[in-house]
């Protein structure tokens, strides 16, 4: 079997227009960050390297530093000057361009299935490129992404590249670092895939009220009748829901499959008790099993009642702490169970956390503030709270953040960034996300008592003034 090279380009240079460098191009939907198992056991342990459908990309890649644009296409083709370094990288890369390098190896058992790549805690807009091809660029790197890179990858060698800017307007307020603190995988998905799972788990009269959309994407040219199944299980293991159902899909069409359950006697997740479920979803094509996907649900209400956020049906007082992940989930779980030690029971973000950060907090049990990564402010020329042509990079990493988030037990509040302007763009951007978000508390530290922000003024969790 050939052998694949995966190159990747962190790149501080300026080629992009503006317009580039703020709209998302062939990214998919954020989402949970789902990655399939063979069978239903596997996914349950949870384990990506035993997946015959996922690469992890991590560990030992080599890396060379560029001085310059104008010296990559010379450097980068050149075998000197390369030396050894690990992903994901904690410090972030010294120069103007940083070149990492490894191979790839594309398994016989991903033929006729789609192939994505999955990159986590990149600390800067990058484009993604395969060959000489471009398949997307992400002005939202924080939580996290998948590209199709199916047609673009070729039988044999293929260069997969990744182009790391901090040259955009926003990043007078952002500080970008090139760097890659998250994880990156290869995956494939059947030719008919789950592209994202949405489930929503309350709790009435002691009961779980469970309510799942399995959202199904086709990339075939002709309709498929697929089955897709769900199991909800509790710590013990034991199925307390479960149901299937057959989705038809004709040429490249999208379909939610939905599913309700009542589950008596739910345990609620709470922070004295951070009580999960197990949800797992398989799909089934002509009696084999397509993919198999886990992932945590947790029961539980959040309101704003009286000017008060009640978690089930109870007054919390908010003891909070700023946090700002690392990407290292086993050093961001220590720090997390730290502060829970200490008596915080809600950390407020400074800037975008990954999914895997999310499940942390909901293991952990401890409430979130998940914070897009945004600060408004004003300075010189630059005015990323009012400037309209600013406005739909703003909402992308508020959408972004919010996709990532929502589906979290631990997540009971959103913020639109933090600094000390408001304006326009905040204004927007607000209404966006209370379009989506009817419930929870949206926050913005520079709103000054306008109507942008659900809190008080001055930021803190103590006093809401949502209605």
């Amino acid at each position: 079997m050939k052998r694949i090279p995966v190159v990747v380009f962190l790149f501080c240079v300026g080629a992009m227009t503006v317009e580039a460098r703020l709209a998302p191009e062939g990214r998919e939907a954020t989402g949970r960050a789902l990655l399939p198992f063979a069978s239903a056991d596997d996914a349950l342990r949870g384990d990506v390297t035993i997946s015959p459908y996922v690469q992890p990309l991590g560990g030992a890649w080599q890396m060379k530093v560029i001085s310059g644009r104008d010296l990559y296409a010379f450097q980068a083709n050149s075998d000197d000057g390369w030396s050894e370094t690990n992903l994901p990288m904690s410090s972030a890369v010294a120069g103007n361009v940083a070149v990492l390098r490894r191979t790839f190896k594309r398994p016989f058992v991903w033929d006729d299935r789609e192939v994505f790549l999955h990159l986590e805690g990149v600390g800067a807009p990058y484009e993604l490129y395969v060959g000489d091809k471009r398949c997307g660029y992400n002005p939202s790197p924080g939580p996290g992404a998948d590209f199709d890179v199916t047609r673009l990858a070729v039988e044999g060698n293929n260069t997969v590249t990744l182009v790391l800017h901090n040259d955009s307007p926003q990043e007078s307020a952002l500080s970008p670092r090139l760097t890659v603190e998250g994880a990156i995988h290869a995956f494939s998905q059947p030719r008919v895939r789950v592209r994202d799972v949405d489930a929503g788990a309350t709790i009435l009269e002691g009961s779980g009220l469970f309510n799942l959309g399995v959202i199904m994407q086709s990339h075939l040219l002709g309709p498929r009748r697929t089955e897709v199944y769900y199991e909800l299980r509790d710590q013990a293991g034991t199925v307390v829901a479960s149901a299937h159902r057959s989705v038809t899909l004709s040429m490249r069409q999208s379909d939610t499959v939905r599913f309700f359950a009542r589950v008596p006697q739910v345990k609620a997740w709470s922070v004295a008790a951070p009580n999960l479920y197990t949800l797992l979803v398989k799909t089934q094509y002509e009696g084999r099993y397509g993919e198999c996907l886990a992932m945590p649900v947790g029961f539980r209400n959040v309101e704003v009642r009286g000017g008060k956020l009640l978690i089930n049906g109870e007054q919390i007082a908010l003891a909070s702490a700023s946090f700002k992940p690392t990407g290292d989930q086993t050093v961001d779980e220590a720090r997390l169970r730290e502060l829970r030690g200490q008596g915080t029971n809600i950390v407020r973000l400074s800037g975008s956390a990954s999914t895997a950060f999310y499940t942390t907090c909901d293991r952990v049990g401890i409430l979130v503030c998940a914070q897009a990564d945004v600060v408004a402010r004003r300075e010189g020329a630059i005015d990323t709270a009012g400037d309209p042509a600013l406005e739909p990079w703003i909402t992308d990493r508020v959408m972004t953040m919010y996709n990532a988030s929502k589906s979290h037990p631990s997540v009971v509040m959103f913020s639109l960034g933090e600094g000390s302007a408001n304006g326009y763009n905040l204004y927007r951007t607000y209404l966006a996300l209370r379009r989506v978000e009817k419930v929870r508390p949206i926050s913005f530290s520079g709103a000054g008592g306008e109507w942008n922000s659900d809190t008080s003024s001055d930021g803190s969790f103590s006093r809401l003034i949502f209605k």
